[in-house]
């Protein structure tokens, strides 16, 4: 799989590899550890591939679950208070 790196910062890079962010069907794009490390080596974050395990993977997914649930606090607070749109 070829990502897309359009940002200066590989944190929001990162990000964007949750597809399709809005409703109705967000679309996880790391879905087995072989593509975690991919998307490490095309962000140029290692010189080469790495063995990334289950447990890691379910690690990153975590995170990026709280991720998702804080950014949706976020949006919807937004939502609320028209000022921070």
């Amino acid at each position: 799989m070829t990502y897309s790196y359009v940002s200066a910062l590989q944190c929001l890079d990162f990000a964007g590899t949750f597809e399709a962010q809005r409703p109705p069907a967000p679309e996880e794009s790391l879905t087995e550890p072989r593509l975690l490390s991919d998307w490490a080596l095309q962000a140029g974050l290692l010189d080469s591939a790495i063995d990334v395990n289950d447990k890691q993977l379910a690690t990153v997914e975590a995170f990026r679950a709280r991720q998702r649930a804080a950014r949706s606090g976020v949006e919807a607070k937004a939502q609320s208070r028209p000022e921070l749109s």
